[in-house]
Parts: C-alpha cells; sequence; structure tokens
C-alpha cells in the first residue's frame, strides 16, 4: 500500500514540475545600448477573429554589436506588457548611452503571451 502511494506522489510530483515549465516568465532575449525606433503593433491572430496580438518592434544596437537591427516580440493578447515595454524603449531612447534596454517576449503561453522588459542605468 505504501509504494503504491509513494509511486503516486512521485508521478504527480514530475507532472507538476513538468507543467510549471511551460508557463514559466520569459525573459530578456535582446539587451540593446541604444534605441532608435519603437512602435507597437496590433497583428490579427487569423482572418475573421475578434482578438489580435500586442507586437512590438524596435530598431536599435544591441549590446556588443555596432550594426543597427530590427526586433519584433510578439507579447500574444498581453497589452499591457507591450505598452509598458515600449514606456521603457522611449526612456533609453531619449538619452542615448546613458540605459541599456533588454527586451523578450513569448506568445505562445496559454494565458495570452508573457514579457520581459529592463532599463538599465549604465551613466548617471
Amino acid at each position: 500500500m505504501n509504494y503504491r502511494f509513494v509511486i503516486g506522489a512521485v508521478f504527480s510530483l514530475l507532472t507538476l514540475a513538468a507543467a510549471r515549465t511551460v508557463v514559466a516568465d520569459v525573459s530578456v532575449q535582446v539587451t540593446f545600448d541604444t534605441v532608435d525606433f519603437v512602435e507597437i503593433k496590433n497583428q490579427d491572430i487569423c482572418s475573421g477573429c475578434t482578438g489580435s496580438n500586442a507586437l512590438v518592434v524596435i530598431r536599435g544596437v544591441p549590446s556588443g554589436s555596432s550594426t543597427t537591427i530590427t526586433s519584433s516580440f510578439n507579447f500574444g493578447t498581453n497589452k499591457d506588457m507591450a505598452t509598458r515595454c515600449e514606456r521603457l524603449a522611449v526612456i533609453a531612447m531619449s538619452k542615448p548611452g546613458k540605459y541599456l534596454f533588454g527586451i523578450g517576449a513569448n506568445s505562445s503561453n496559454p494565458d495570452g503571451g508573457h514579457g520581459d522588459c529592463r532599463l538599465t542605468l549604465v551613466a548617471p
């Protein structure tokens, strides 16, 4: 009887641990030394659908590089987080070299999308 309980408990814990990794928050995917351009777009999920995804487009120079890139980050239906990231990008854009701006997003999470933005003071 105890043997079956222990196996059931271990199986339950493994199932919970596996499920937790699916909904984990997203970390910063790109850090920019400078930001030249920021835009939020609403991207239709499908034709005929009523919802849309929040797409943040950033152009700038990533850390450790000297060339400008343009990257898109899909926040899914999490428009509030996309708006917060846009505001941080505008702050970084207003004072080039003073801040590092980091951003990352994942729209495939089951609760609508996750994102992460970070603004780091480099030079006071």
